[in-house]
């Protein structure tokens, strides 16, 4: 197959169809080479997985309390972290190639430097729960994170650098109830905010230094009234500070239900995780409604909700593009699956059963915008195609994620198994 289509390019024929759904079907798994039972455990579960600015090499974030680092080429451990924090590692994050940050349900933020990591450069401690989401805004300096204590809080990276003590200020930028996660969006001008009943708050035109004006919370006769961002708005969008020149937000429902045959009981269990395209032109997220895991595709390329007179009209028509259900195999239907887009968007990464399954627009793995229901700009969406299952792991997977350079993807799951993927062409 290959060699035929070097061949006709060669040649400039017209090619009949694409080389990259042919590439994605030709992954291969590779297992790392890693012992669960270095930490004095029987099972090492990977929350999460990272792969650094230059692609190589890779961090993993641990169950229990151990941070793992991977050589991309060798796909081989090479260093571990223990003890990272003194509970499970959710989240880890590189700032660039020599900075990386980690996220714990100790309720702290740590930050590594990865020439030296025997000891952390310092601790963040603000949160007073679980801290389940850490993003890093480049151009600002500023470290985005949300816990479980229904905060999100603004971390100034530049004091890092300018004490001598190690210390960062922070900022409580927002008090609600019902938060999640929280997702950065590449060009740094969204934030997605989700809440566990299913819906997105999407600040568009970010400016991290008026966010905390225009996420207020409201007072009620002296008393502190935290603001609820999942019902109360929706039943009563003038609630909700308008801003139409930087941090204009709007409301978007995950998975309407005027588009599907949700019953009564059904209800949302929560929105798990989140990935923007590499153009910030639309949001992947993946949820548990009842008993069922869907990944959903949304849109973000319109201007609904820049401002608040076009609400209905941006809340009534959908901006789900594209959806799939998903596995949600026992016993890691309590766990989140993280999911990623690859370099180019076209081709999305979603932990399946014991392994990852990739997904694309259609079966050529068109870009976003020439997909079908951008096409004929329909408002029902398309399910998603199914290019490649990829096995490998014993236990269910909970982490995928897309190198930024190499055609190669790591996965980790509840066996402890750092899992690389790559095309074996043959």
């Amino acid at each position: 197959m290959l060699a035929n289509y070097l061949k006709i390019r060669e040649r400039g024929d017209r090619l009949s169809r694409s080389i990259k759904p042919y590439l994605y079907r030709e992954f291969k798994s590779f297992r790392s080479v890693i012992s669960n039972g270095e930490c004095g455990y029987d099972r090492n579960s990977i929350f999460n997985v990272e792969f650094n600015p230059d692609g190589s090499c890779l961090l993993a974030a641990c169950e229990r309390r151990s941070i793992l680092i991977f050589d991309c080429i060798t796909h081989r451990k090479i260093k571990e972290i223990f003890p990272a924090h003194s509970d499970c590692v959710n989240v880890v994050r590189f700032l660039d190639n020599r900075l990386f940050i980690s996220c714990s349900d100790d309720y702290t933020i740590a930050v590594w430097d990865f020439r030296n990591t025997k000891a952390k450069l310092t601790t963040l401690k603000g949160h007073r729960n679980w801290v389940k989401s850490i993003e890093y805004c480049a151009a600002s300096k500023v470290l985005i994170t949300s816990g479980f204590d229904d905060t999100i809080r603004v971390w100034d990276m530049n004091s890092l650098r300018s004490q001598a003590n190690n210390e960062v200020t922070d900022c409580e930028v927002y008090l609600a109830t019902g938060i999640s996660r929280l997702k950065l969006s590449p060009d740094e001008k969204k934030l997605a905010i989700a809440t566990v009943d299913g819906n997105l708050l999407i600040v568009r035109n970010l400016n991290i230094n008026s966010l905390k004006d225009n996420l207020r919370p409201t007072y009620s006769q002296g008393k502190l009234i935290p603001t609820v961002i999942s019902s109360e708005i929706l039943n009563n969008p003038t609630s909700v500070k308008e801003n139409e020149i930087k941090n204009s937000f709007e409301i978007i429902r995950t998975f309407p239900d005027e588009l599907f045959d949700v019953s009564e009981r059904c209800h949302r269990n929560g929105l798990y995780s989140m990935d923007f395209h590499p153009q910030s032109m639309n949001l992947i997220t993946r949820f548990t409604l009842a008993d069922d895991n869907y990944l959903s595709v949304l849109e973000l390329l319109s201007v609904h909700g820049l401002n608040f007179s076009s609400f209905d009209r941006a809340h009534h028509e959908s901006q789900l593009t594209h959806y799939k259900v998903e596995a949600n195999f026992r016993p890691s239907v309590d766990y989140i699956k993280e999911i990623s887009f690859g370099a180019d968007g076209q081709v999305i990464c979603s932990p399946y059963g014991f392994g990852v399954r990739l997904l694309s627009y259609d079966h050529n793995c068109c870009p976003y915008e020439f997909s079908e229901p951008l096409k004929r700009k329909s408002h029902y969406p398309t399910e998603l195609n199914t290019l490649q299952l990829l096995h490998g792991h014993m236990e269910a997977c909970l982490t995928s994620r897309w190198s930024p350079v190499h055609m190669l993807i790591a996965s980790g799951g509840l066996d402890g198994n750092v899992i690389f993927h790559e095309p074996k062409i043959t």
